[in-house]
């Protein structure tokens, strides 16, 4: 990942990729800290 956010909130964390249209190569998002992962209405 060369390109990226940190989500180390409660709030970051719940919202994620939501409304992010696209990632580009290199594109990322680090969840911190992170018990689980769920990944509804991921395409």
């Amino acid at each position: 990942m060369t390109n990226g956010r940190v989500a180390d909130s409660f709030w970051s964390r719940t919202k994620g990729l939501i409304g992010v249209k696209r990632l580009d190569a290199g594109d990322g998002l680090l969840i911190e800290p992170c018990n689980s992962v769920h990944c509804f209405f991921m395409s």
